[in-house]
């Protein structure tokens, strides 16, 4: 599991990008934010970041809806986010969190 990784929860309809550092993904616990199928037309722009289509699914991540889960609990493996799109993922979240 590393950082870019995407997920589909097992027991919720959700899908969800792995952004915490590899180094914190190791001890076993994942900081994520959310993948929605579609960019929420009210949150264009820094918070919400279109996935790309080379990306592994469709949508948008969410960059105000960070959480962070076991890693275990995360569900079937659907591939990677490309390190393009993790960059603005990065920015989104610098921008939601004030960094």
């Amino acid at each position: 599991m590393r950082r870019g990784d995407v997920y589909a929860h097992p027991k919720i309809d959700r899908r969800f990008v792995v952004v915490s550092t590899d180094r914190l993904t190791e001890t076993g616990t994942v900081i994520i934010a959310e993948i929605k199928g579609e960019i929420p037309a009210e949150l264009r722009g820094m918070l919400a970041v279109g996935l790309r289509p080379d990306d592994p699914v469709a949508g948008a991540v969410l960059g105000w809806r960070v959480n962070y889960v076991a890693a275990h609990r995360l569900g079937e493996h659907l591939g990677r986010l490309s390190d393009e799109t993790m960059e603005v993922v990065a920015m989104a979240l610098r921008t939601a969190m004030d960094l």
